[in-house]
């Protein structure tokens, strides 16, 4: 079974601040939370648009010890590798980061 969730895209209660691209950004701590309680594989995924359609990419897994995920800023140091993992594709392809509210401020 797989489950899917969106990390930049957090709900109040698995919000936590952590960094993308070099600035501050609000991401949901729901996946290292599940990580930690089952012990399952974190595989990031990005669908790009390709050509005429969509492709998806499952990225590689980030690794963890599930033993150091004990305490929520260990869970937030995870969150924040789960965020890196993202940031070569966002860097190339800024412009296919639908997030549809601002992240972060225009800048002047």
């Amino acid at each position: 079974a797989a489950v899917a969730l969106l990390i930049d895209r957090p709900p109040a209660s698995t919000a936590i601040e952590s960094s993308l691209c070099g600035r501050p950004f609000m991401a949901s701590i729901a996946a290292a939370d599940l990580a930690r309680a089952t012990g399952s594989a974190v595989l990031p995924a990005i669908i790009a648009q390709e050509g005429g359609g969509y492709a998806a990419h499952i990225l590689p897994p980030v690794a963890y010890d599930r033993r150091g995920l004990a305490t929520r800023p260990d869970r937030e140091r995870f969150t924040a590798d789960i965020l890196r993992a993202f940031e070569p594709h966002l860097r190339q392809h800024p412009e296919q980061w639908f997030h549809f509210v601002p992240v972060w401020p225009p800048s002047s």
